[in-house]
């Protein structure tokens, strides 16, 4: 299963009944407090969610709000994103995004979906996802 596929051109994001595709554009989210707000405001995040790691988790692994079957969440502008984050910042939401991508798959949170991410194909996206072992 490929969660994450880096790709030279991005599509545009569509949406129907069964696809629902949302976009964070990197050049944007600088810090974790971006990082937080972009993603709730996009999915539709619950007003309980926490804006942190844990609460991020919670709220990928629920989805409840989200009717279709296929969620793909594609990142433009990688290599602005999250530039001004702690360390491993970024390596956390991606290694929360990886094992929910296999939650959601496996049916462990009570339905199968096809979670998915795209991320613009440049140099430090494939070098970061290698060193995290997403390849």
């Amino acid at each position: 299963m490929q969660v994450f596929k880096l790709l030279d051109k991005l599509p545009t994001p569509q949406s129907d009944d069964e696809i629902l595709e949302f976009r964070l554009d990197g050049s944007t989210i600088k810090t974790e407090d971006d990082f937080f707000k972009a993603i709730a405001s996009s999915l539709s995040f619950p007003d309980y969610f926490g804006e942190n790691l844990d609460a991020l988790y919670d709220c990928l692994n629920d989805l409840d709000w989200i009717g279709q079957t296929t969620i793909i969440i594609q990142f433009d502008n990688y290599d602005d994103l999250l530039s001004q984050a702690q360390n491993t910042f970024k390596e956390d939401v991606f290694s929360i995004c990886y094992e929910t991508a296999f939650c959601w798959a496996e049916g462990q949170n009570g339905e199968m979906k096809d979670v998915s991410f795209l991320i613009e194909n440049t140099e430090i996206a494939k070098a970061e996802f290698a060193l995290w072992g997403f390849e």
